[in-house]
């Protein structure tokens, strides 16, 4: 008998049985023990993996694999969706195994008849083995649509792998007619944003497409719009979220003067429900969204903070709720086809020329950074680090280090002349399907496990004590930080940012810049790296440096409340000329207040 490694009896297996149901052709039985197994691999993560954990997944894979791979071994319809919905999470419990990749297993497949459901099951994102896409949706467009979905959840542990991230990036260029996004749909919408190369300006459309599908044989939602009422529709209104920290200060302003209600995607349990005058929740259940709660309502206007962040928002971004919908930063990327009128940015953030190309909705110029940072809720310690290494916070979560980035940090330790360890804080973004451990795996192996640590999901009291042990902090490429921007100067810990073209690569530039570090912002990779290894192997400059990020008014500055009036002269303005800037053809940004220039506008230019 096997050892299960999690203690689970229900995991234990024995390969002769095995072997002898599939010579009796007990093959539903079978493949009933191998999804229960792998469907365990899915639900429970793992931390780490000791020798006994190890052997488990040796043993499993080789049996698994073996089996599975026979000729003679069929997958009968009643499981095929439950092996193509597990591509991912198969995909990671091979990068677990001695195994690393299923290319020898399906080599063996792809020249078997009736190997469809296998195909789809062992070709993932960690394949060097290439299969026509095409083919595979010719072949069985609503299979291979399944399949597409959970092959691309692999974005949150395989970017940073050079054949992870090339294959992705394929993944999401693939375009098919026949190509329908149902399950996984947010990892699809969210993780598409993060492969580089406007990838989901491709994807977000068939997301969009797909959800809209939904609402055709269902009741139409009745709206009998009051001027003063307002939605926001959220399931991260909570007080430790990103969205809250960047927004609560811009939603009171809203509140003098407008009725406002809270649909709230989800339980309210850590909400801060104090600025709303109503609430309500829309619920999902095994899929099927229950939208009871809105189907008949007065909102003039809804906000949505964060399309994509949270599964059912994306759905909901997709349906008429109310005669003006617009989309904030919570996820700073257009939704590329959803149903919403306007997109609300900051001027001094988006790049100057142009800034309407990177959205499909109307573009809002705020003045500033369109965000109001939150004062942390943390108390400095000054707290110092107990030994001499040089420790850069990478505050990064996973999909942010895309293999490019993991080349600059490899030329960054190649340069320096100081022992260097990054500490890397990728948050909870590897801890579903067990993507953690190929992940830390491969990042030991691109810049040497002496140079890194991964740390675990930490409390954020525990998250900024950590930060503060760093001597500097070192921004993603090309999808940089913002809040993490914020916690590290909070920390009073130098950042470096390398700011590119959208404004969630640039919001962290803009704020070293409100501070007066232009110094520490970098517009190329030479110019990233020249800063970085300068604060590094230099003294006197990084003393230098954190002397005046420790002396900086951050008060008037990064955590200013006086922008969170513009909030309220945007919608009072979308409210007071919608009708007509529906009816217009121009894509020109809608600027709020002052221009770059200082001088005030009245709406728009």
């Amino acid at each position: 008998m096997i050892p299960a490694a999690p203690t689970n009896f229900s995991l234990a297996f024995n390969f002769s049985d095995w072997m002898q149901r599939y010579l009796n052709k007990e093959h539903d039985y079978l493949c009933t023990r191998f999804l229960e197994i792998i469907s365990h691999f899915r639900d429970v993560q793992l931390s780490s993996v000791e020798p006994r954990t190890q052997y488990f997944i040796d043993q499993f894979c080789k049996c698994f694999l073996a089996i599975f791979t026979e000729v003679d071994f069929p997958v009968s319809n009643a499981h095929a969706y439950g092996f193509i919905s597990s591509n991912h999470v198969l995909m990671n419990m091979v990068a677990i195994s001695h195994f690393k990749t299923t290319d020898s297993h399906l080599a063996i497949v792809l020249l078997q008849p009736n190997n469809f459901t296998k195909v789809l099951t062992l070709l993932n994102a960690r394949c060097f083995t290439k299969v026509d896409r095409k083919v595979l949706f010719d072949t069985h467009p609503a299979a291979a649509s399944v399949w597409y979905a959970h092959y691309g959840c692999a974005y949150y542990g395989a970017l940073q792998d050079k054949l992870g991230y090339e294959n992705l990036r394929e993944h999401f260029r693939f375009q098919h007619a026949s190509l329908v996004i149902k399950d996984q749909a947010q990892e699809a919408f969210f993780g598409s944003s993060y492969a580089g190369d406007d990838l989901d300006q491709l994807v977000k459309p068939v997301v969009n497409r797909c959800a809209r599908k939904v609402w055709r044989d269902l009741p139409p939602i009745r709206n009998f719009p009051n001027p003063k009422k307002i939605a926001v529709i959220s399931g991260l209104w909570e007080p430790t979220s990103s969205v809250y920290r960047n927004y609560s200060e811009m939603l009171r302003a809203l509140k003098s003067k407008y009725h406002l209600t809270l649909v709230a995607l989800g339980n309210t349990q850590q909400s801060d429900l104090s600025m709303f005058d109503e609430v309500c929740v829309v619920s999902s259940s095994n899929g099927i969204l229950d939208v009871d709660a809105i189907a008949t309502n007065d909102f003039q206007i809804v906000i949505f903070p964060d399309i994509g962040m949270f599964g059912t928002s994306i759905p909901l971004a997709n349906l008429r709720i109310a005669p003006i919908q617009i989309a904030w930063l919570g996820h700073p990327v257009s939704t590329f086809g959803a149903e919403i009128d306007y997109f609300i940015s900051g001027a001094s953030v988006e790049i100057p020329d142009g800034p309407e190309r990177n959205y499909a909705e109307r573009l809002v110029l705020l003045p500033g950074l369109g965000v109001v940072n939150n004062v942390p809720r943390y108390q400095v310690l000054g707290a110092k680090k107990d030994d001499s290494v040089f420790t850069i916070n990478g505050l990064f979560w996973a999909q942010k280090i895309n293999h490019p980035f993991v080349k600059t940090l490899q030329k960054l330790l190649a340069r320096v002349t100081r022992k260097v360890k990054i500490r890397i804080f990728p948050g909870v973004s590897v801890s579903r399907a067990n993507d953690r451990i190929p992940f830390v795996r491969d990042i030991e192996d691109a810049l040497g496990a002496h140079h890194v640590e991964v740390s675990e999901a930490l409390d954020y009291r525990t998250y900024m004590r950590q930060i503060e042990h760093g001597d500097l902090t070192l921004d993603s490429f090309p999808f940089g930080g913002c809040n993490t921007v914020s916690d590290s100067l909070f920390a009073r810990v130098p950042i470096v940012t390398w700011e590119s073209d959208k404004w969630y690569g640039r919001i962290g530039s803009q704020m070293l810049r409100l501070i007066g570090l232009d110094e520490c912002v970098a517009t190329t990779e030479a110019q990233f790296l020249d800063i970085a290894v300068r604060l590094i192997d230099d003294p006197a400059f990084l003393a230098r440096i954190r002397e005046r990020v420790k002396s900086a008014d951050l008060a008037s500055t990064i955590y200013c409340r006086d922008e969170a009036h513009h909030m309220l002269e945007a919608v009072d303005y979308l409210v007071a000329n919608h009708a007509q800037l529906a009816s217009e053809t121009s894509r020109e940004p809608i600027r709020i207040g002052r221009d770059f220039g200082g001088t005030r506008q009245e709406g728009r230019q």
